[in-house]
């Protein structure tokens, strides 16, 4: 069971890749205490940017989460060594994040913001709390450049720089 607010408050920050979501979810935590991030699970390594918040669970643990319907979201990425690894946000943890600091905020791409959005939220805070009303109030941001050459330059920009680290750290090891 859980005590929160009537009213818990999410804002879903989302867009393309390389567009400055991380940068302005930073900022907001910076600005201002009440945005919380929740924290993601996965079975292996995933990046997820700068966000440290992924907890790493078993498979059985997360086959329990996946089975009983308490992900607001999950896919099945590829991990840092090339292997499949599953990724979820659970629902509880978003609940968490709001009641904690006042407003959840969640840094995530258009496909993770669509199965969020899509989410049956009222069945899920019915389960986990039974004897309350709650309610969740959303506020969607696009973040984007101008125009999609500029996030294709930005993107390439960004793998060029990753590439040319990544060069660096080998060379330096060898």
């Amino acid at each position: 069971r859980i005590k929160a607010p009537a009213t818990l408050r999410v804002m879903l920050v989302s867009g393309p890749r390389g567009c400055g979501k991380t940068t302005l979810v930073g900022m907001l935590k910076e600005a201002d205490p009440r945005f919380c991030e929740p924290e993601w699970v996965a079975t292996g390594d995933v990046d997820r940017g700068d966000n440290p918040r992924v907890r790493i669970i078993s498979e059985d643990e997360f086959a329990d989460v996946r089975e009983s319907d308490a992900f607001t979201a999950s896919f099945r990425p590829y991990g840092f060594g090339g292997e499949q690894v599953d990724f979820g946000l659970p629902t509880q943890a978003v609940v968490d994040a709001a009641t904690r600091g006042g407003a959840c905020v969640l840094d995530v791409d258009s496909i993770a913001a669509r199965k969020i959005l899509d989410y049956p939220w009222v069945e899920a805070l019915a389960l986990l709390a039974p004897k309350q009303d709650i309610t969740l109030r959303f506020v969607s941001v696009w973040v984007s450049l101008p125009s999609l050459d500029d996030v294709i330059v930005r993107n390439r920009e960004r793998l060029i720089g990753r590439w040319k680290h990544s060069v660096a750290d080998e060379q330096d090891v060898g």
